[in-house]
């Protein structure tokens, strides 16, 4: 049945057994409300690359704390003035600026000034660098003579003319990635939703803190105990933690309030390679009550996964530095590249293992067959199918107009990487990954020249260049796509107002972050701002390991094909493993996240196993069910406690 707009943006819609549902769309209150805080974020977040400002609250972990603190004013003040918002008018708020946070807290706008690097490579070595005259195209950066003085000077404008090309075409870049998520999102979510039915972990602080019944004030969630008890605890040890930067007296517990690193510990060790292997071990200590709590949401067999390929990946780097057989910073190289590449199997072995689903969603999209179950799609089912098709080449032909690689390994690298990140957005609706990592700064883009240096050499390293923070940067909008969706569904929010909402709070946040950031560049001098580099360390490093200056041209090609070879073979076994045998306890995701979560929050997530295993053990799910609000109450509480006090320092940055 086709659906009809009514007052206030809801629609009636068919759904489930065929019955009608009342489904929200995007609210002029909802847009006006997410991009007024759009806005606010993005000057917050240039306010503190000037030092002038804290860093945004809990922006490297699932939920995020800032919008979480937001819905919680929202729902204060929309009682006290007796209207009172919609569940799903919260969640499209939650949504949309938490997608402006992963976009302005990324570094992606160091893509922006990475630009000068260009023209700068080829007048600091013509001889060796030159090349990129021939391969770039000069639309893609600024010209240096006109762009680069008033950005190193300061106290100058910006030469909008020179950059409206290079903002042009990142933008219009990382526009057209969104869309390809969206569009496999799209094709894949109902098999994830009615077939899968995944668990999406980190849904449930949102949904907890919007769910209330007809007869209740306030959310559910705040008329048990146990909430309330996670929540004072951690609100007065957090606070503490906070005030001690004013009153020294106050105490302070390390792996509580912060995390306890062991890197140094490293001088215990007695040889280099020992201490290399230890450094290159990451553990560290936290338990911080927000990231416990997270851990807690997670299933049993992921947090054994995590601890344990932790603890694998340090034994092995332990078992190179004994055993001699591999320097331990090759060694390493080969878990990086392992994990780099794993993702993107995994999402092709998940999509092989789809495939009867994907089919039947293209005979909905071109045949009408069945096209009733997906009334609810996030976008409509032939313009998803159209758009996985034709935006993936669109991307394609614009990258190899701009960077001169060979197209075909232009076209293997949008594969990767997109399908990649839609394996990324599983990990967390399945396992509840919560950081915003998966491949480090040119982590696929770089494989081409690597595995082939002969074949593609220098020309694929300008796209690897030019996409070093889009890599990085934009896998995490898979995941906070697939989250958005799942939690529109669950407070019956339209899917394609939620699409709507999510490209423009994206589009908006890109944009400003370009502009805001270039503008204060120019009128401070790009220098002041914090983490950005006018040196030639990407094409150095890059070109550098091209002829093989590091370890020798035979070991560098072997450590990646190992790392490659090797991280292809492992997943497809842990994989295949878990599909065959229910008992199998290793998750391939522990092996993935060894980038993210494993360097991070492996003692953290040792803990959280612990805890969940003894409850199994005395109780089962009940116990585990009943203790759920408890470290709910975490996670509100610690995220409330970051956002207070950074809205504070915000505020009034001398109390910083």
């Amino acid at each position: 049945m086709a659906s009809k707009e009514i007052k206030e943006g809801v629609s009636s819609d068919v759904q489930g057994r065929g019955e009608t549902k009342k489904l929200l769309g995007l609210t002029p209150k909802a847009l006006i409300i997410s991009l007024a805080l759009i806005v606010l974020v993005v000057f917050w977040r240039i306010q503190d690359l000037l030092r002038l400002a804290p860093g945004i609250p809990g922006s490297g972990l699932a939920p995020s704390a800032l919008p979480l603190v937001a819905i919680i004013v929202l729902m204060v003040i929309g009682t006290a003035l007796r209207k009172k918002f919609h569940a799903g008018e919260l969640i499209i708020i939650y949504s949309m600026v938490t997608a402006a946070i992963l976009i302005v807290t990324s570094n992606l706008y160091i893509q922006a000034a990475l630009t000068f690097n260009f023209p700068q490579a080829y007048e600091g070595n013509p001889t060796k660098l030159g090349f990129y005259r021939e391969l770039v195209a000069p639309w893609v950066y600024p010209d240096n003579s006109v762009a680069f003085p008033g950005w190193l000077m300061g106290n100058s404008t910006v030469p909008w003319g020179e950059w409206f090309t290079p903002i042009l075409f990142l933008t219009a870049v990382v526009v057209l990635i969104f869309l390809i998520f969206l569009c496999l999102i799209t094709i894949i979510q109902r098999r994830w939703a009615t077939i899968e039915h995944l668990r999406y972990p980190l849904t449930r602080p949102i949904l907890d803190m919007t769910k209330t019944s007809e007869n209740r004030v306030w959310p559910d969630i705040f008329y048990n105990n146990l909430f309330w008890i996670g929540f004072g605890a951690t609100v007065f040890i957090m606070a503490v933690g906070e005030l001690r930067t004013y009153f020294p007296v106050l105490p302070f517990f390390p792996a509580v309030h912060d995390s306890i690193g062991t890197k140094s510990w490293q001088t215990y060790f007695s040889t280099s390679e020992y201490r290399n292997a230890w450094h290159r071990s990451y553990w560290s200590i936290t338990f911080n009550p927000g990231a416990l709590g997270i851990m807690y949401l997670i299933s049993l067999d992921v947090l054994f996964s995590y601890w344990f390929f932790q603890l694998a990946t340090s034994l092995f780097l332990f078992a190179m530095a004994t055993t001699g057989w591999m320097p331990v910073y090759n060694a390493y190289t080969v878990t990086e590249s392992m994990q780099g590449l794993g993702l993107s199997i995994f999402s092709i072995m998940m999509l092989w293992i789809s495939r009867a689903e994907i089919k039947a969603f293209f005979r909905a999209a071109f045949k009408n067959e069945n096209l009733s179950d997906y009334d609810n799609a996030p976008i409509p089912p032939k313009l998803a199918a159209i758009g996985a098709i034709v935006l993936p080449l669109l991307l394609t032909w614009l990258l190899k107009a701009a960077y001169g690689t060979p197209v075909l390994w232009v076209l293997a690298w949008v594969i990767l990487y997109c399908v990649g990140s839609l394996g990324f957005a599983r990990l967390r609706a399945e396992a509840g990954h919560p950081t915003a990592i998966w491949v480090s700064f040119s982590g696929i883009s770089s494989i081409g020249y690597k595995l082939f240096p002969f074949a593609i050499a220098q020309s694929g390293i300008p796209l690897s260049v030019g996409v070093s923070y889009i890599e990085p940067a934009m896998a995490v909008l898979a995941n906070h796509a697939a989250d958005s969706y799942k939690l529109g569904e669950e407070t019956e929010v339209r899917g394609r107002s939620m699409t709507r909402g999510l490209i423009i709070a994206f589009t908006v946040a890109v944009l400003l972050n370009f502009v805001m950031f270039l503008t204060k560049g120019y009128e401070t001098g790009g220098s002041a701002m914090r983490y950005i580099d006018f040196k030639l360390g990407h094409w150095k490093h890059q070109v550098d390991d091209l002829t093989g200056n590091f370890q020798g041209t035979a070991g560098y090609w072997t450590r990646y094909m190992l790392g490659l070879v090797g991280g292809t073979i492992v997943i497809v076994f842990l994989y295949v493993m878990r599909l065959k045998f229910v008992w199998w306890p290793f998750h391939p995701i522990g092996l993935l996240s060894q980038v993210g979560v494993g360097r991070s929050y492996g003692v953290t997530a040792f803990a959280a196993w612990l805890i969940k295993f003894l409850c199994y053990r005395w109780g089962g799910h009940k116990v585990i069910n009943m203790l759920t609000p408890l470290f709910v109450g975490f996670i509100i509480g610690n995220s409330g406690v970051s956002a207070v006090f950074a809205v504070i320092r915000f505020l009034f940055p001398k109390l910083a």
